[in-house]
């Protein structure tokens, strides 16, 4: 049996993490300079007596190390978290507290915790992959992960093309508020009505953002923006709420509201408190914001995980034809 061992200073990665289900529920967000080394052990080298080229070897261990240096690794599998990643940040919850981060500053791991046992598994996995797949060795492959002196964990898998495929360690995508991605028919359907909606706001002079709400496939109130003539939050979505006026109590829940463009944060309050837990948008709000929208750029979606308010949000949907709308509005008006 021939067995290889590396470990390099330049492996090492530093990170942050907690774990959940300890003493007072969770810990202190907290880091550790992580050190990991690899061992491979095989029967057999290859025909030039080598079993793999330390410096491809080494480039694919730096490459997956540091993906993981200065970011918080989050559990993506964990059932007492809940995450939801927009498309430039992430929110989670843990019982009644809310984190907002950068997406750019997280890494979601496909375990249930974040152990160093279980951060362990998930880089073994990741290089197995490679090595196997790339590097074509097989054999086994070891990893040790010290996250202090004299304080590690380890994992082993077989170096096997299909198990290596089947044990990627590949990031799951979090439990999400915001919903799938498939788009139902009448989805398309009510937003091409908010679409259209906010193409007559803005022949008629006003702001290009239309909403309409639909309960039980029926469309029961209609709104467009009256900012320039009425209310400064007179959004398309708010002049919707108010049409509707007060759902029944068995009623509340079952609504959606459909917007041509990413609500913004004081719209989603609205949702929520009118007791709609469902939205479905045209343009992201960063493509309102890329035509003088002067709204935060701040996700539906991240803001629902955020502050717990369990609204889904669907979207973009229809995005082309929606920034199709700003783009013929910004063409005869100076601002939205």
């Amino acid at each position: 049996m021939f067995e290889l061992a590396l470990a390099r200073d330049n492996f090492t990665f530093a990170a942050a993490h907690f774990l959940v289900g300890v003493k007072d529920g969770r810990e202190r967000i907290h880091g550790h300079n992580y050190v990991p080394s690899i061992r491979i052990s095989a029967d057999e080298v290859g025909a030039n007596g080598v079993l793999v080229d330390f410096g491809d070897l080494k480039a694919v261990i730096r490459e997956e190390t540091s993906a993981l240096n200065h970011r918080l690794l989050l559990p993506a599998r964990n059932p007492d978290l809940q995450v939801v990643r927009g498309r430039q940040s992430i929110s989670f919850r843990f019982a009644d507290e809310a984190f907002l981060l950068p997406l750019r500053d997280v890494v979601l791991i496909d375990a249930g915790n974040m152990s160093c046992e279980l951060l362990a598994s998930f880089l073994c996995k990741r290089l197995a992959r490679r090595i196997s797949q790339e590097l074509r060795v097989r054999g086994r492959l070891t990893v040790e992960l010290a996250e202090s002196v004299g304080q590690s964990a380890s994992y082993s898998v077989s170096l096997d093309y299909p198990l290596a495929r089947q044990s990627s360690g590949d990031l799951d995508e979090p439990r999400r508020l915001a919903g799938s991605s498939s788009v139902a028919t009448d989805d398309s359907r009510h937003l091409i009505t908010a679409l259209h909606l906010a193409q007559e706001s803005s022949k008629e002079g006003g702001s290009p953002f239309g909403a309409v709400i639909v309960r039980s496939g029926e469309v029961v109130a209609r709104g467009r923006n009256s900012v320039r003539g009425g209310l400064l939050t007179d959004h398309a979505e708010i002049v919707a709420i108010r049409a509707m006026g007060r759902p029944l109590s068995d009623q509340v829940g079952e609504s959606t509201l459909y917007s041509s463009c990413e609500p913004c944060m004081m719209c989603l309050f609205s949702v929520y408190y009118a007791g709609i837990r469902r939205i479905v948008y045209g343009s992201p709000i960063e493509t309102a914001i890329a035509y003088g929208s002067g709204d935060p750029q701040i996700e539906c979606a991240t803001i629902s995980g955020a502050f717990g308010l369990s609204i889904e949000v669907v979207g973009p949907l229809h995005a082309d034809q929606a920034e199709e709308v700003f783009a013929v509005h910004k063409k005869a008006n100076s601002r939205l």
